[in-house]
């Protein structure tokens, strides 16, 4: 079940990217960045759960925003049998289109404190959680 008719969100954020062993992981930070971590573009499924299907590394800011505007327009859509539409709006005219059918980008803090009891242990867990998320990326094995 997907939350509207794109099949992928978007979300631009900073990541400190380690490598262990064959596996890179990468923990995404939402707040208390520092200056050495990278600029990481996640792609999430845009379901009600948002799991991350690929994070990407890149060197600067500008580089990935330039990146995200050329390929969010492309997001595969539900209504298309999962592929990108053949006519690719412009990023502003995408944005456009985004908002006059109330699609929602990614947001961590609503993921993480929709659905849980204010004042328990699980609100703090998820607080927590919510500030960093920790993403194995692959296995070098599997490319």
């Amino acid at each position: 079940m997907f939350n509207d008719d794109r099949m992928f969100v978007l979300y631009l954020c900073r990541g400190e990217v380690n490598e262990v062993g064959k596996m890179i992981n990468v923990a995404i930070h939402h707040e208390e960045v520092k200056d050495h971590y990278h600029w990481c573009m996640v792609t999430y499924w845009n379901t009600p759960a948002y799991e991350a299907n690929r994070i990407d590394v890149f060197p600067s800011e500008s580089v990935a925003i330039d990146w995200l505007k050329n390929a969010e327009p492309r997001t595969p859509l539900i209504s298309l049998g999962g592929i990108g539409p053949s006519n690719v709006l412009s990023y502003d005219e995408y944005e456009k289109w985004k908002k006059d059918l109330g699609y929602k980008d990614y947001e961590y803090k609503q993921l993480y404190s929709s659905s849980i009891m204010p004042g328990t242990e699980a609100e703090r867990f998820a607080e927590e959680i919510g500030r960093n998320e920790f993403i194995r990326l692959y296995d070098y094995a599997e490319q």
